[in-house]
């Protein structure tokens, strides 16, 4: 697919849906370097395309840079309130970086995204979430 959407961009260098496209490819392909030049070369064309700002936010997971993923699924967020994506990465991301206060804090934000949506069913697995890593957390309490 990274062959079809390079062409795709070539032939319209001007079109961010190109971009976003190519974009998810590139991180499909786990070619996060590439998906964050995507990404950017996107952002110049469309600075406020929130699915663009989020596959840069996957990008830098990928690379590593945390707080530059969780930075841009924050902004992804403001831009695209209704798109609940950048909230799971982020819940995601911080338990991988033994961040699980902060996880937690996101999967409530989960909660609280889906509650104010009347979304009850959606809430069911944000809940066993938090309760697994407040278990985690009391563990690791105990042990000290």
């Amino acid at each position: 697919m990274v062959a079809l959407y390079e062409q795709r961009v070539a032939a319209s260098p001007g079109s961010v849906r190109e971009y976003r496209f190519l974009g998810h490819a590139y991180l499909t392909a786990h070619a996060y370097t590439r998906a964050l030049e995507i990404a950017e070369a996107g952002l110049a064309l469309a600075a406020n395309d929130a699915v663009l700002v989020a596959v840069r936010g996957e990008a830098r997971a990928g690379l590593g840079d945390a707080e530059g993923a969780l930075s841009d699924w924050g902004r992804a967020l403001e831009l695209d309130p209704d798109d609940i994506g950048a909230l799971y990465s982020s819940a995601f991301l911080l338990e991988r970086e033994e961040r699980l206060e902060e996880s937690a804090a996101a999967w409530q934000a989960i909660i609280d995204w889906n509650d104010a949506r009347e979304q009850t069913l959606e809430t069911e697995w944000p809940k066993r979430e938090i309760a697994r890593l407040r278990a985690v957390l009391a563990a690791r309490t105990g042990e000290r």
